[in-house]
């Protein structure tokens, strides 16, 4: 593992969970994926080996499975789990890129 590259987080809380966030050189090697959320362990593995948008984008996906992990009453398959955060988190990112989360903090 490798430190998390400047400005990505290692954590994140989610409805009180804690998720640690591990960063790896060379993940597409080992399991032809930029990311993965090991739900059963409440953790994120991210490959470092690709540009910062990437990383980003990747990790934002990542995080979508984890919400969705928590939530009770998630019987879909991992092919349509996959379709839907697929489809959420390019627009979710650019949703809080325009628009930030100030006003969510108050």
């Amino acid at each position: 593992m490798v430190p998390p590259p400047s400005g990505l987080p290692s954590s994140f809380e989610i409805m009180e969970q804690h998720w640690p966030v591990q960063y790896s050189a060379g993940l597409t090697e080992v399991r032809d994926c930029y990311g993965v959320t090991l739900t059963d362990e409440q953790r994120i593995v991210m490959d470092t080996n690709m540009s910062r948008e990437k990383l980003v984008a990747t990790l934002l996906h990542e995080l979508l499975h984890a919400c969705y992990a928590i939530q009770p009453d998630t019987n879909i398959s991992h092919e349509q789990q996959e379709k839907f955060v697929d489809t959420l988190a390019p627009a979710l990112l650019s949703f809080l890129r325009s628009n930030g989360i100030w006003w969510l903090l108050k």
